[in-house]
């Protein structure tokens, strides 16, 4: 079997299939309307769906770069992810105040969302390898 695409490629390719799909899904939905609620749940749907190509992206990249320590790895970046995680409450809620109900605040939350998104698919797409370290 040939491969025309070599790992690190692969890898930076479907993690970006994935970035696209959720930042074109979550930009467009605080322009929905709130009658189409089935629209919306289907973003959504779309939106955690694009997810799935991500962990053929950047997730699996841990096993390509040292087998035997890919746990502890995985562990590391996974401890970063949820302190980011655990902020992302306490930033949406600096946003929206006492006001919940502001689409347009709801629209700021959503289009920071997108833009550490791309900031971040960014990151890995120029420094992201697969090589054996």
């Amino acid at each position: 079997v040939t491969f025309r695409l070599n790992l690190t490629t692969f890898r930076k390719l479907v993690n970006a299939i994935g970035a696209c799909g959720v930042v074109a899904t979550v930009t467009v939905l605080p322009n929905l309307s709130t009658e189409w609620r089935t629209l919306v749940i289907v973003f959504l749907t779309t939106a955690l769906s694009a997810l799935g190509f991500q962990f053929c992206g950047f997730l699996d990249n841990h096993k390509d770069m040292s087998e035997n320590y890919s746990g502890s790895l995985m562990m590391l970046s996974r401890a970063v992810a949820s302190v980011v995680g655990a902020l992302v409450p306490i930033v949406v809620g600096l946003i929206l105040g006492d006001n919940i109900s502001d689409s347009k605040r709801w629209h700021t939350v959503f289009l920071t969302l997108a833009s550490f998104y791309v900031a971040c698919n960014l990151v890995y797409a120029v420094a992201g390898s697969s090589g054996r370290q």
